[in-house]
């Protein structure tokens, strides 16, 4: 019976430790979805790139753009295991030199710190952030208290529960998360702090009024790139929303032309 219980316990130290050590040593990415392909306009030119990157619900934001991009279209999936917006640009980046495309990003939330990194890394991208969490700052003061607090506990009971917190699922706002991925989201959102790099973004959809994010930090935080304001709190998870968020958009689209 001692026997027993002494190689349960090694193997649950051995399950924490490896886990910790991969997330910590390892990059964790997730893998890119090719939704639309495109040919060049111009025979010799890179083919445009739309990357999507943001939460699973995100993609109903693609088919209701979708005709309006002109290029193919890339989501950016993330990993049951975890997150590193660090690697996820990583990967981004490496596609876009090994296909020689000429890169759009359009980024959700958190998922905005991915595209910090690229344009640390890759000249003339074009990045459209919607209700983007850049940094911990983004956030209001007492969200962010409270998910800095609630991200440690999440990351303490992964730790707890090694390989097994891939394995669990969380539903938060209509998406379905392991508890692995999702303490990884909210840790970033608490802790995170990418390059402050946003002389490529070129347009912010924003929420007037939030009681999550701070879209005045948001204003100075991008400067120069142009805004539109949606007048009420909004979730892409919700189909009721969808109208506004492509008027929104095309709004923003009608700015940049």
């Amino acid at each position: 019976m001692k026997y027993s219980i002494f190689v349960l316990t090694v193997l649950l130290c051995l399950n924490s430790i490896s886990f910790v050590a991969v997330r910590l040593f390892g990059k964790i990415s997730g893998e890119l979805t090719l939704i639309r392909s495109a040919s060049p306009a111009r025979e010799g030119e890179g083919v445009v790139m739309h990357y999507f990157i943001g939460d699973p619900e995100d993609k109903r934001f693609i088919s209701l753009i979708s005709q309006e991009l002109r290029g193919g279209i890339t989501f950016v999936e993330r990993a049951k295991a975890g997150w590193k917006p660090e690697a996820t640009a990583d990967l981004v980046a490496s596609d876009i030199i090994t296909h020689n495309y000429k890169p759009k990003i359009i980024t959700f939330g958190v998922g905005d710190q991915v595209a910090r990194h690229l344009e640390s890394e890759i000249r003339a991208l074009g990045v459209i952030a919607i209700m983007p969490c850049s940094n911990p700052n983004f956030l209001r003061f007492p969200i962010r208290i409270w998910l800095s607090c609630f991200s440690v506990i999440l990351s303490s009971v992964c730790i707890a529960l090694g390989w097994f917190s891939p394995m669990v699922s969380i539903n938060s706002r209509g998406n379905i998360y392991s508890l692995a991925l999702y303490a990884d989201l909210c840790f970033a959102m608490a802790y995170n702090f990418p390059p402050e790099t946003y002389t490529q973004t070129l347009g912010l959809i924003l929420e007037e009024k939030s009681c999550r994010f701070n879209s005045r930090y948001a204003e100075q935080f991008f400067g120069p790139a142009r805004k539109i304001y949606l007048k009420k709190e909004y979730s892409l998870s919700k189909k009721k929303n969808d109208q506004a968020f492509l008027e929104a958009y095309r709004a923003l689209m009608k700015q940049l032309a």
